[in-house]
């Protein structure tokens, strides 16, 4: 893979370039990772169409690595449907590169949280939660008033933001 570092390293100062190189790997990435969650949970388009509410032939569309037209609500209900969080961030370009290499079944397959086992071990849950509290790692931001706040409190009315400086 260091021929496609130093091939990408080199066609990324272009920005179309890389711009294009980023959305279709993006496409590639969820289309992909929706088919193999629904092969996870063997489910067909059809049982996994009936769980999001959508048609059929809409779950067909979604798994198609040409399609480019991903609403965050689409995705949501898929989400939902998986009983998994949705996840939008923005990346440097330099991390698409490693994840493009390790891009294969296993790390694109996630639990649900029926089989995530951080929330089903009470030590883990209750160690976890104290380590995070006592490094400080978990205090809003935001203030009483941020609907932020608002969604993090219910871990206990704090968050990790504070850990990088206090967003």
């Amino acid at each position: 893979m260091n021929g496609l570092r130093g091939n990408l390293r080199e066609e990324f100062r272009d920005k179309e370039y890389r711009d294009t190189y980023a959305d279709e790997s993006l496409n590639t990435f969820i289309a992909t990772q929706i088919k193999i969650l629904r092969e996870q949970r063997e489910l067909t388009q059809r049982e996994l169409a009936d769980l999001t509410g959508m048609a059929q032939p809409r779950i067909a569309v979604l798994e198609d690595v040409n399609y480019a037209s991903w609403s965050i609500n689409t995705l949501r209900r898929i989400a939902e449907a998986f009983d998994l969080r949705l996840s939008v961030k923005f990346e440097t370009f330099s991390s698409l590169i490693p994840e493009i290499e390790t891009m294969n079944e296993k790390t694109l397959q996630r639990d649900s949280f029926a089989q995530d086992s951080w929330f089903h071990k009470k030590d883990a849950q209750a160690v976890g939660l104290a380590a995070l509290a006592g490094c400080g790692l978990i205090s809003s931001p935001y203030g009483q008033g941020h609907e932020g706040a608002k969604v993090l409190a219910m871990a206990g009315g704090k968050n990790a933001f504070s850990a990088a400086g206090g967003l």
